[in-house]
């Protein structure tokens, strides 16, 4: 697997700490970039304030984002990602403990490359990360 550069916007520290081990677990150059609510997201994909350097925080090959986040939640965040010509080329999973058919489909509505529900598992992470560099090796950006 080739550098990759995923963003978790995600709130819950213990879900945070799970995508972190099960990142190093997988043993594979991923760089897991975290935003905790999805006002720090869009800072950090619009290169705001601390997130000015792209040399400390690249543009992420991938987004993982949760819906139920502080200030504003996933929803939000993916309206404003896809209003962003230079950002729609970046896919983004979101990953909820949602089954609720509603939200699945307004996530696909508003643009989301796919969904996953909580727990995550090593298995789901790692096909997930081998999909994206794939994909990303036959379109370059």
């Amino acid at each position: 697997m080739g550098n990759l550069t995923v963003l978790l916007a995600e709130d819950e520290a213990n879900d945070v700490f799970l995508m972190q081990r099960a990142v190093r677990k997988m043993d594979a150059p991923v760089s897991l970039q975290i935003a905790t609510d999805g006002e720090e997201a869009i800072h950090y994909l619009s290169g705001q304030n601390k997130y000015s350097d792209r040399n400390l925080y690249p543009l992420p090959n991938l987004i993982l984002l949760d819906i139920k986040m502080p200030r504003k939640n996933g929803f939000d965040v993916l309206g404003w990602l896809k209003q962003d010509a230079t950002l729609t080329h970046i896919p983004v999973v979101m990953v909820s403990s949602s089954k609720v058919k509603s939200d699945i489909d307004r996530s696909h509505e508003l643009g989301a490359s796919a969904y996953l529900v909580k727990p995550v598992n090593f298995d789901e992470l790692k096909y997930l990360f081998t999909a994206t560099e794939q994909f990303l090796s036959v379109h370059a950006f």
